[in-house]
């Protein structure tokens, strides 16, 4: 019963990191476009990220906070 025990839990520490939800990200492009995008971008690519550095959990709540983004020149969906 141990051994079950063990191994189960040894699996479910596995597969956890797996089910990590998405995280999303404001972004401002050169040109004053902004964004809700699914991966952190790179600093290199152009765009830097506004709003939450950390990201937003949903893309609902990323789409609500980029509405409320005053330096935003226009938006792409």
């Amino acid at each position: 019963m141990r051994r079950y025990l063990i191994a189960s839990l040894l699996t479910f520490s596995l597969v956890t990191p797996g089910f990590a939800a998405a995280k999303y990200y404001l972004v401002i492009d050169t040109v004053g476009n902004c964004a809700a995008v699914e991966s952190e971008p790179s600093a290199n690519a152009g765009m830097k990220i506004i709003g939450k550095k950390g990201g937003y959990d949903s893309a609902d709540a990323a789409k609500k906070a980029l509405k409320d983004m005053k330096e935003c020149k226009g938006v792409v969906e």
